[in-house]
């Protein structure tokens, strides 16, 4: 599958999962692992947090599923970034 088109299916899973959910975007980066073997980097973009953490982190499942449903077999590895959570100034020792 292309980007684009993995893009498609991560933001339709977000979508169905939570649909009230305020999603900025879907970033797809290719990597390969220390094997050698190709896997998606998958960042998904809130401007806030649309579910409790545990469901934010299960929904690597649905997309996984809904990828391998489309014939894509790459490991997938899902970020989270909630634009509100983000850290605007630098931590002080």
């Amino acid at each position: 599958m292309t980007e684009a088109e993995i893009e498609g299916v991560v933001s339709q899973a977000v979508r169905r999962r939570f649909p009230a959910a305020d999603q900025e975007g879907v970033d797809i980066r290719v990597f390969d692992d220390f094997d050698g073997e190709q896997i998606l980097r998958v960042t998904v973009h809130y401007k806030t947090r649309p579910a409790p953490r545990p469901e934010m982190v299960s929904i690597v499942h649905d997309i996984r599923d809904a990828l391998i449903a489309m014939g894509e077999e790459r490991f997938v590895l899902l970020t989270n970034d909630i634009m509100d959570e983000r850290q605007t100034t630098p931590d002080t020792d």
